[in-house]
């Protein structure tokens, strides 16, 4: 069986919506629909989709037989891997999402930088508080200079071999305040954030 794609954008991250190309004329037009997202959340909901109500069940059927998405997850925030999900259902899709700041299976199986305790990886405020005053203006740093021109310029002061301020990067990271983005060739690409960050730190500290 033979497929079609559509490439989108949550975000920071990419996917890839998966069309059979024997999906029946009647049901082509709508599956787009079913899997578009808007800031993190579906555009259009069920009973927009399908006006028939009695046939919602049997019409998501034919949509979930006939498509399905591929998700490229943002890199591991300890390793920088990245991995492609298939997802099957919106449910599945939103689970996914929330999940966005990811550890590998590996780095979970086998890094001693991987600890498990009540407060995740994504809880950005609760992470904020257990930097010190320089590891935040780091932070801050990189939020507001963006490239990684600029942030090995004015951070690294050109000195990207500096082990001090990797130090101080690296615990950034491993907090999943950031996570950097890398090549085939390990070479660092791009620095990243959650938006969410700008406005916290304003609300934290001046």
């Amino acid at each position: 069986m033979t497929y079609l794609s559509l490439y989108l954008l949550i975000d920071y991250m990419e996917y890839e919506i998966i069309i059979s190309n024997k999906t029946p004329e009647a049901i082509l037009e709508i599956i787009p629909k079913y899997w578009i997202l808007k800031k993190e959340r579906f555009k259009y909901s069920i009973k927009e989709i399908v006006l028939n109500k009695l046939e919602i069940e049997k019409i998501i059927d034919e949509i979930l037989k006939y498509s399905y998405c591929l998700l490229q997850t943002n890199p591991c925030r300890l390793c920088s891997s990245k991995s492609t999900i298939r997802i099957n259902n919106r449910q599945h899709f939103s689970e996914v999402i929330k999940s966005k700041d990811l550890i590998c299976d590996y780095c979970k199986m086998y890094s001693p930088n991987f600890i498990e305790d009540n407060h995740t990886s994504f809880d950005l405020e609760y992470n904020l508080g257990l930097l010190s005053d320089e590891e935040f203006n780091v932070l801050r740093g990189i939020i507001h200079l963006k490239t990684k021109f600029l942030i090995y310029r004015h951070i690294f002061n050109n000195d990207i071999e500096d082990i001090s301020i990797w130090e101080i990067v690296n615990k950034i990271q491993k907090l999943g305040l950031i996570w950097i983005e890398r090549d085939s060739s390990w070479r660092i690409k791009s620095f990243n954030f959650d938006p969410k960050l700008t406005k916290l730190i304003s609300k934290l500290k001046f």
